[in-house]
């Protein structure tokens, strides 16, 4: 998990183009922060919740927190959620495979 997150924070120096929620995955990754702890702060940050992104989908909030988690979650739940952080699914959720 964190040999992907590292390669990603040298490809950050290389690209000026990356957003600021990937910028802050890398950080809190490099910091020792698990992917779900990333992901609830990336989504807290960003004004998200798991409710409203649940109302957005017509899902439970449940589906949306298990998602968050890495446990079970819906890949269209995980597209929705990587879609509103700007981060791409398969580095956003690469512990939930």
């Amino acid at each position: 998990m964190f040999t992907s997150i590292t390669i990603a924070a040298k490809d950050t120096r290389m690209k000026r183009n990356v957003t600021r929620n990937k910028k802050v995955m890398i950080m809190l990754a490099l910091h020792g922060f698990e992917l779900p702890k990333i992901r609830r702060a990336l989504l807290m940050l960003n004004g998200h919740s798991g409710s409203t992104i649940a109302k957005e989908l017509g899902l439970s909030r449940q589906s949306v927190q298990q998602a968050v988690t890495g446990h079970r979650g819906h890949p269209k739940v995980q597209a929705k959620i990587a879609e509103i952080l700007e981060v791409p699914q398969g580095e956003l959720f690469v512990d939930a495979a």
